[in-house]
């Protein structure tokens, strides 16, 4: 009964942090009309059990930064949410779907520190997350 007990509010806690996702992913669209002075070319894997993404990617100010969607097949509509983990880096902050484009574009400002690292998260719903940064080389 205790097991049936845990697996009950394991299930309703993850529905809830589901909901809120989709909730911060409406919020979090960004336009990614930018300068076109550069790509910075990047990726997210995903699919059945795995996810993976770039540790460290370098990036340059004032550029367009692409992230390639690289989807499973039956992943292809899972919605991929990308935001900043501080309050300096919330121009990161977009989402996408495969289906909707296999690309997402970020801006990225003119007035980054060089060398600064910037981190952020990578979720893919029904998938999982990690954590890496970027890092602004010029």
């Amino acid at each position: 009964m205790q097991q049936l007990t845990l697996a009950l509010a394991a299930l309703v806690i993850l529905a809830g942090c589901d909901d809120q996702n989709m909730k911060a992913t409406s919020q979090i669209r960004t336009t990614n009309n930018c300068d076109d002075s550069g790509i910075a070319p990047s990726f997210v894997k995903y699919g059945d059990s795995h996810l993976s993404a770039k540790a460290v990617q370098n990036i340059k100010k004032k550029t367009k930064w692409r992230i390639k969607l690289q989807a499973d097949k039956d992943y292809a509509d899972a919605i991929v949410t990308i935001i900043g983990k501080t309050a300096d880096s919330k121009w990161i902050n977009t989402w996408g779907k495969a289906s909707d484009s296999p690309e997402i574009f970020i801006c990225v400002p003119d007035g980054l520190s060089i060398g600064k690292e910037y981190y952020y998260s990578v979720s893919v719903q029904g998938v999982g997350f990690v954590d890496p940064r970027a890092k602004v080389v010029n």
